[in-house]
């Protein structure tokens, strides 16, 4: 199918550049939008209660095993979460994913520059051919 019009195969490599630079601006926004509008979690959440005595038993005398097990997962998986809060709030990680989602998206713009210089050359010489 012999492509006519505006709608040639320069097309598709300029529309997936506009759809990442709207990522790209919708992921800035967000993230300035959450910075300005938003406290931190830490200051969200309420202040951790007091440790107990060392004499006493962690949570009464009848924590289970499997009790014991389960609390000691749910901290571990808390522990993670706070990890992956701090890599994602990190600047350097926001500014990379920036770089990185702009690079792809000039890329597809030097792309649809190509094809459509490369499209308008075999015109040119088509009409050259002709006459």
């Amino acid at each position: 199918m012999k492509p006519s019009g505006c709608l040639n195969e320069s097309v598709p490599p300029l529309l997936r550049g506009v759809g990442t630079v709207i990522l790209l601006l919708a992921t800035v926004l967000s993230a300035a939008m959450a910075r300005g509008h938003g406290r931190p979690a830490s200051s969200i959440l309420p202040p951790p209660a007091k440790p107990p005595a060392a004499s006493a038993a962690p949570y009464g005398p009848a924590l289970s095993p499997e009790l014991a097990r389960e609390l000691a997962a749910i901290r571990r998986e808390i522990a993670e979460d706070s990890m992956l809060e701090e890599v994602f709030e990190n600047p350097w990680f926001e500014a990379c994913g920036y770089a990185g989602t702009a690079c792809i998206a000039g890329s597809f713009f030097v792309e649809w520059a190509i094809r459509r210089r490369k499209l308008s050359d075999e015109a040119a010489a088509k009409a050259v051919a002709k006459a």
